[in-house]
C-alpha cells in the first residue's frame, strides 16, 4: 500500500477515537440546555478534527515529558471529580468559546493513548488523516449529544463516564517516572490503578455532598 493510497486501518482507528473523543465530550456537558449543548458539541467537533490533525503526528514526543503527563493526570483527575460531585447549586454560564475550549482539552487529555495509537498507524498519511478525521465528526456530534442526554436523565452513566476519566488519570500517574518500571507494572498487576481511580470518585463524591450540605446551611 502506498502513502497515497487510502488505510482502511487508519479509517477505523479515526472512527473509533472519533467515539472514544465523544464519551468525553457528553460526560462535560450534561447539564446545558439542548441548543447551547448542540452548538458547543458541533464546534468542538469540527476543531477536534483540526487539532486531532495538527497534533498526533507530535503527540508522542510531548507525551514523553514527566511534567506534562503530571499536569494531564492532575487535570483529568479534577475533572472526574467535578462530574461526580455534579452541578453547582448556582454557576455562571461560561461563553461559547471557554466551553468549546473546556471540552477540547478534556477530551484530548484523556484520549492521549488513543492519539498515540492514531499516531502509529498513520506512515504519513497526513491528508487521509484530515480526511478520515473530518468525515467523522458527524458520529462524534451524534455520540456525544446522546451521552450528554443519558448523563443528564441517569445518574450511573453520568459515575461511568467520570469512572473512565479516574481510571485514564490513574495510569497516567502510574506512567510517571517516581515508579520503577517492574514496581509499575506490579502496581498495575495488583490493582493500584483502580484503587488511585476510586479514591478520585471518592473525592468527587465527597466534594459534592460538601458542597450541597453547606448550600442547605447557607
Amino acid at each position: 500500500m502506498t502513502a497515497s493510497s487510502p488505510s482502511p486501518e487508519l479509517a477505523l482507528i479515526a472512527l473509533l477515537v472519533a467515539v472514544d473523543n465523544a464519551l468525553f465530550a457528553g460526560v462535560v456537558l450534561p447539564w446545558t440546555d439542548a441548543q447551547h449543548k448542540r452548538r458547543v458539541i458541533q464546534t468542538a467537533g469540527a476543531a477536534l478534527a483540526v487539532v486531532q490533525t495538527l497534533c498526533v503526528a507530535g503527540i508522542g514526543s510531548l507525551f514523553g515529558h514527566g511534567l506534562f503527563r503530571a499536569a494531564a493526570a492532575l487535570i483529568l483527575a479534577l475533572m472526574a471529580a467535578r462530574t461526580v460531585a455534579g452541578p453547582p447549586g448556582f454557576r455562571t454560564p461560561w461563553s461559547h468559546t471557554r466551553e468549546v475550549a473546556r471540552v477540547l482539552i478534556y477530551t484530548l487529555l484523556g484520549n492521549l493513548d488513543n492519539l498515540l495509537w492514531l499516531g502509529s498507524a498513520l506512515r504519513h498519511q497526513y491528508v487521509w488523516l484530515a480526511l478520515y478525521s473530518v468525515a467523522t465528526v458527524p458520529v462524534f456530534v451524534v455520540v456525544a449529544i446522546f451521552l450528554s442526554d443519558q448523563c443528564q436523565r441517569h445518574r450511573w452513566v453520568l459515575w461511568a463516564g467520570a469512572g473512565f476519566m479516574a481510571w485514564a488519570a490513574a495510569r497516567l500517574c502510574l506512567d510517571l517516572n517516581w515508579i520503577p518500571q517492574g514496581k509499575r507494572e506490579q502496581a498495575l498487576a495488583v490493582g493500584v490503578q483502580g484503587l488511585i481511580g476510586a479514591a478520585i470518585l471518592v473525592v468527587g463524591w465527597g466534594w459534592g455532598w460538601w458542597r450541597r450540605h453547606r448550600s442547605r446551611v447557607c
